[in-house]
């Protein structure tokens, strides 16, 4: 009986002593450890059918990944921060702008004092005035006096545009008020060449290294009772429309104001004889200087090539032919410069 229980005693026996090598905690056997038991644990502490998991690489992971959304943060941080440098700088430009802007614009409207008032215009007779300045104020001004028989118009054309151009157009218009008003001077040579004189003393004008800036001026003295018309131009031009054609007057090679020692005397004054319902034209060069057209060049005499047809007609349909010939030239294009046209009918 003994004998029959003994090959169940050693196996019993030998169950145990195998158990007993175990190590006690038997939960320490798994087939894969989990985040906690790697990252919070001790890996070391496991038994696993196949190589380890290491802290190590799950270190880099989460410093990579921390070290990618400080990185990201700091990016779109940045990014927002120029943003907002950006619209700051923006709305500073904008409102900057805006207040040189509105400074020019309150300079138009002292500029405009200088010119001749709607009562003076009227009292010259029928006349239109294209008066179109580039940047909004403008180099190029008009002039008009009436007294007695006599009117005295000018076109004068300062180096430049924008308010450098707007500078020189009151030192300009100072010169010419004074030899009209002040000296009761009639004839243009005289009156040009004393704004001559006027500007280069405001100016400073008397060597080599004196501002070169200056004006190109068209002076007309119209008698009326005697039908006769002065005209004399420093580079500006005149032109006399009449039943007998086109007739135009040129300014001599010269300007009022800036350094020419070569210049000796004054521009010569042009007369001619005049009929009632004859047209006198005086311009800056802007009109003529502007660019368009088929091949994108200067209108230059194009501007006038129909005047014969149109100067009989009224003065304000002048005025929109005129208006309307250069719109169409300049197209897309800018404007090229300032503008003046004035037509006046004997």
């Amino acid at each position: 009986m003994k004998f029959k229980l003994f090959p169940f005693i050693l196996f019993f026996a030998l169950s145990l002593s195998s158990f007993a090598g175990l190590p006690k905690d038997t939960t320490k056997f798994k087939e894969k450890l989990s985040f906690k038991d790697v990252f919070f644990g001790s890996e070391d502490a496991y038994m696993v059918c196949y190589p380890k998991d290491h802290k190590m690489l799950l270190n880099n992971i989460i410093l990579l990944s921390v070290a990618s959304i400080v990185f990201l943060s700091l990016f779109l941080y940045n990014r927002s921060k120029n943003a907002k440098l950006h619209r700051l700088n923006a709305e500073l430009l904008t409102q900057k702008n805006k207040d040189i802007t509105d400074s020019i614009n309150y300079a138009k409207h002292i500029q405009n004092t200088i010119l001749p008032d709607s009562k003076t215009m009227q009292s010259i007779g029928e006349h239109f005035v294209l008066y179109k300045p580039k940047d909004i104020v403008s180099g190029d001004f008009y002039y008009a006096c009436h007294t007695g028989e006599c009117v005295i118009m000018a076109v004068v054309d300062c180096t430049g545009h924008g308010v450098p151009g707007a500078f020189l157009s009151l030192v300009g218009q100072t010169a010419l008020q004074r030899a009209v008003m002040d000296e009761k001077l009639t004839n243009p040579s005289e009156i040009m060449d004393k704004m001559n004189s006027l500007v280069k003393a405001t100016l400073k004008q008397n060597n080599e290294e004196a501002l070169r800036d200056g004006m190109e001026v068209g002076i007309v003295h119209i008698n009326k009772n005697k039908g006769i018309v002065e005209f004399a131009g420093a580079t500006r031009s005149m032109m006399l429309v009449s039943k007998n054609g086109v007739h135009t007057l040129s300014g001599d090679k010269c300007t009022v104001g800036s350094f020419q020692p070569h210049i000796k005397n004054a521009p010569v004054t042009h007369t001619l004889n005049v009929q009632n319902g004859d047209m006198i034209y005086l311009f800056s060069d802007g009109i003529t200087d502007q660019f368009g057209g088929p091949a994108n060049k200067k209108i230059k005499k194009e501007i006038f090539s129909d005047l014969a047809l149109i100067y009989t007609n009224d003065v304000t349909k002048q005025k929109e032919h005129f208006e309307t010939k250069l719109k169409n030239w300049q197209g897309k294009n800018e404007q090229t410069d300032d503008m003046v046209l004035i037509g006046f009918r004997i």
